[in-house]
């Protein structure tokens, strides 16, 4: 028997080119994330099969540990046992005030949400406002002139100019990228300038053979 031919579906609404369009672009935003935090970040998957090891009270990536006791206290006078014993009790110290930080933060952020929620359809003031953020201790008054004075500062941040950069040490062109504009590499130096005159066979701001034969 044949199968019996089903009435025409009725869809309520139209879609128009213009709808098509706009959820493509979203489904092409919503994948280009996705990769972006799996190159920088790796997989969920991988940070589980992660093997760990106890040090003191401590639990620590095996890799992590590798590295510290075979290459980075390498030609050291610190000892392993010292620097886990000095992480630890950095830990201990700074993880509750981060807390208690991160729960200040979602606090403030509840409230701003729910005064914008309370005043939705109203006229914007922004004098009510900044009265409202001061009132929460998002905003704080402007207070006297200061002075700060440090001590024990590494000379390479003391005294040696230079920009610091904070990128993911999973990313091996990252963490490059960071210690050449740190060391005052040449080509970044040069290259992320405009000191070279750009070239009429540029094919992009990236890249200019000219620039590339200067250096």
């Amino acid at each position: 028997m044949a199968p019996k031919e089903q009435p025409p579906r009725k869809l309520s609404g139209k879609r128009t080119d213009k709808s098509i369009t706009l959820w493509k672009e979203i489904d092409i935003r919503r994948r280009s994330k996705a990769l972006r935090q799996k190159y920088r970040w790796g997989t969920k998957l991988s940070a589980m099969q992660e093997k760990y090891i106890k040090i003191n009270n401590l639990q620590v990536s095996e890799k992590l540990s590798n590295f510290v006791n075979d290459e980075l206290l390498k030609s050291t006078n610190v000892s392993s046992e010292n620097f886990w014993l000095g992480l630890e009790k950095t830990l201990d110290d700074l993880v509750p005030k981060n807390k208690q930080l991160i729960k200040l933060r979602e606090d403030l952020q509840k409230k701003i949400d729910d005064w914008h929620i309370k005043t939705k359809g109203k006229d914007f003031n922004l004098d009510k406002y900044k009265k409202f953020l001061l009132e929460i201790g998002y905003l704080k008054n402007e207070g006297p002139d200061f002075k700060i004075e440090t001590e024990n500062v590494d000379e390479e941040i003391a005294s040696i100019a230079g920009p610091q950069l904070v990128v993911p040490v999973m990313n091996a062109r990252y963490a490059l990228n960071a210690a050449n504009a740190r060391w005052m590499s040449l080509y970044d130096s040069l290259y992320g300038t405009d000191i070279i005159e750009q070239s009429e066979d540029s094919v992009s701001e990236r890249y200019d053979p000219l620039e590339v034969k200067w250096l």
